[in-house]
């Protein structure tokens, strides 16, 4: 048994289960390495802004955001995105999604997915400006290289 089945086997039983990404995938709102998410059983069905743990069919797990939910007469249809990223990834199954994030800890402090109010705005407008994202991100990554140069 590999380690995140046994995870995924302690969060069936009811666990929370801390997690700490690698990657650049979903900044600017978490960074890999250094900041952690606490995922649970997701309870379907799940909403656009949601961050999930799914695998996909190449057997890679991933967290990333529901861009989009998509009801069809099978079922219903899950489009994900990392917050770094420009491109969707999808249709994905409900079977293929195993917890969902109820909090963040970003540089040590607690953000509590569902109610804190400026994440819910501040990740909605992430969302809705995708078409922009390239833009941000340059800037973003440019303002990150000066501080570096500058601290170091």
């Amino acid at each position: 048994m590999t380690n995140i089945s046994i995870a995924l086997s302690a969060l069936k039983e009811g666990q929370a289960l801390k997690i700490t990404p690698q990657g650049t995938s979903m900044c600017p709102f978490f960074y890999g390495g250094r900041d952690s998410v606490n995922v649970v059983v997701p309870q379907f069905p799940l909403k656009r802004g949601d961050i999930a743990l799914y695998l996909r069919d190449n057997g890679t797990y991933v967290i990333h955001r529901i861009y989009k939910v998509k009801k069809t007469p099978t079922g219903t249809e899950y489009y994900m995105m990392g917050d770094n990223q420009n491109w969707i990834e999808g249709p994905l199954r409900e079977s293929q999604i195993h917890a969902v994030t109820k909090s963040i800890v970003r540089k040590g402090k607690l953000i509590d997915c569902d109610t804190n109010k400026l994440y819910r705005f501040l990740s909605g407008l992430w969302l809705f400006v995708r078409p922009l994202r390239p833009f941000f991100i340059k800037i973003w990554n440019n303002s990150n290289i000066k501080n570096r140069r500058s601290s170091g």
